[in-house]
């Protein structure tokens, strides 16, 4: 009898962890959780609350529109997010990659100096 290897169910391919230290070379401030490649995560941190909100809310539409949503803690002027694939079997994929990358470049532009 033929038996698929639980990788080849998932819905999306999660990464290898040579991969994922790979791709958080690319993405300053994210780190794993220790040695897994469970989630990636990082913690913002902005001049208000208004302002973590403010974020939150850009984000938010990019977020639905890939179908990937982050677990994210908002405390005053900080936000705590974590990124994994529920798809990938609870691993971090190209989708986590590619979301920390807007996330960059979203906070840019609450961190750059007026």
């Amino acid at each position: 009898m033929f038996r698929r290897s639980a990788a080849r169910l998932l819905a999306v391919p999660p990464l290898s962890a040579p991969a994922v230290t790979s791709a958080l070379l690319t993405l300053p401030g994210w780190k794993m959780d220790g040695n897994s490649t469970r989630h990636i995560e990082r913690d913002l941190l902005f001049v208000d609350f208004v302002a973590a909100m403010k974020f939150m809310q850009e984000v938010a539409p990019v977020c639905e529109k890939m179908g990937h949503h982050p677990m994210w803690l908002n405390v005053y002027n900080r936000v705590h997010v974590k990124l994994t694939t529920h798809d990938a079997g609870n691993a971090v994929s190209q989708k986590d990659v590619d979301l920390a990358k807007v996330m960059n470049e979203t906070y840019a532009k609450y961190t750059k100096k007026k």
